[in-house]
């Protein structure tokens, strides 16, 4: 019978910007993968209702990476065949060989690259996460995220002044406050991130 683990701490990557965004967070190994994949997309803003695909990253005998498709998640019910995969705990995703596990997460335009860091033996919660550490803002809504930097930088633009009044004049992309994501994590409707 394998080893049951109840928590993990994986550092979770954004692909798609030129900023560097990150967030380390813990997460309960009873956490169902649907409500992971949720988590990950609360952790980056990732707000409009597109579906998700989770990859298995893999590491074959010459030492190449090649991604698997581990699981789909979609508003259409019928776009959803590996229900009873998402219904699994975080366990089943990461599997026995602890230190080769990556993992990218795609949605619409974006990607987040997540690897497994280590393995604690603590107890969480089924559905706890809790982020430890963290680099950037994440995604702005119905924006180019990096058109936005550029345009916050030379303070024009044709989305400048909109974005202003939303975040404010002197919002800056390269912070995270710790306390201010695990407050969001707290609250935030996960019926909504799971999709």
């Amino acid at each position: 019978m394998a080893t049951k683990f109840n928590a993990f701490i994986f550092k979770a990557e954004l692909g798609e910007t030129k900023l560097v965004v990150w967030r380390r967070f813990k997460a309960s190994g009873n956490m169902t993968i649907s409500y992971f994949m949720g988590v990950i997309k609360c952790l980056f803003r990732m707000y409009d209702g597109h579906g998700s695909i989770l990859e298995r990253t893999k590491i074959n005998s010459k030492g190449r990476r090649y991604n698997k498709t581990f699981a789909t998640r979609s508003h259409d019910p019928g776009l959803n065949p590996e229900e009873h995969i998402l219904q699994k705990e975080v366990q089943a995703l990461i599997g026995e060989d602890k230190k080769k596990a990556f993992f990218t997460l795609y949605y619409d335009q974006s990607w987040v690259e997540v690897t497994l860091e280590a393995v604690l033996d603590e107890e969480m919660s089924e559905d706890d996460a809790v982020v430890l550490d963290g680099q950037g803002y994440g995604l702005v809504d119905g924006y180019d995220t990096d058109k936005v930097v550029r345009e916050f930088a030379a303070k024009k633009g044709e989305d400048f002044d909109a974005l202003k009044r939303e975040l404010g004049s002197d919002f800056d992309f390269k912070a995270c406050s710790v306390e201010e994501e695990n407050e969001r994590l707290e609250t935030e409707d996960y019926n909504y991130w799971m999709f």
